[in-house]
């Protein structure tokens, strides 16, 4: 069964929608209510973090992209800069890599493409509540992935960068200057050096490296 309540008198888990779209803050939350969370909306960015102090929040945020003024990704890396406790998720009806790389980056927990079903965003939810804060896991895992790619030669580190960015090979290539096939390989080299078997494995540890002591992906 998700986890809905929390706290010594076992309150409800607060479930914040920053979006500025009524009705699908309306959808949304007689979704959550129905899964026994306490769900509050609001329209824009600077709304939420007029009335909710990110820093002593407890719960989940639920984040559009585009929203009014400062966007999704800017009101996550504000929450994070603050201290943030509140699992993060975005959704978004224009889903991009390098989006939902930057999204990563912050601590945000899963990024979701637009339409969805309520159903799907519980569900989301339920997983977001089950994992650690957002400033939690970066902390203490961004020191690790730091040193694992300290590993890398800088050009290396750069091909590294790139790929973890949602760049192609064949982009990396031209930028670099270098043949399809070299970037191939030092890709190859890129992996056994860090010990990691997939493309989402090493985007982990650039992202994590965001806040743990590494320099920003390309």
């Amino acid at each position: 069964m998700p986890q809905t309540e929390a706290g010594p008198g076992r309150q409800p888990i607060r479930v914040y929608v920053v979006d500025d779209e009524p009705d699908l803050r309306t959808s949304l939350s007689y979704a959550l209510e129905a899964a026994g969370y306490r769900s509050e909306g609001f329209a824009s960015a600077e709304a939420f973090l007029a009335a909710v102090d990110p820093a002593t929040a407890e719960g989940c945020a639920i984040i559009d992209l585009r929203l009014p003024g400062m966007n999704g990704v800017e009101l996550a890396e504000q929450m994070v800069r603050r201290g943030t406790r509140l699992r993060m998720i975005i959704v978004t009806a224009f889903g991009q890599l390098a989006t939902a790389v930057r999204a990563f980056q912050t601590g945000v927990l899963d990024f979701i493409e637009k339409p969805f079903e309520p159903g799907e965003i519980v569900q989301a939810v339920a997983r977001a509540l089950a994992a650690p804060p957002a400033s939690y896991v970066l902390s203490q895992e961004g020191a690790t992935a730091a040193a694992q790619l300290a590993k890398l030669s800088p050009r290396e580190r750069e091909v590294f960068d790139m790929i973890a960015a949602g760049w192609l090979g064949k982009e990396i290539g031209r930028k670099l200057d270098l043949s399809p096939r070299t970037i191939e390989v030092h890709r190859a080299n890129i992996m056994r050096r860090l010990g990691v078997r997939t493309l989402p494995e090493m985007v982990r540890l650039a992202l994590l490296v965001e806040f743990g002591g590494g320099r920003r992906m390309t």
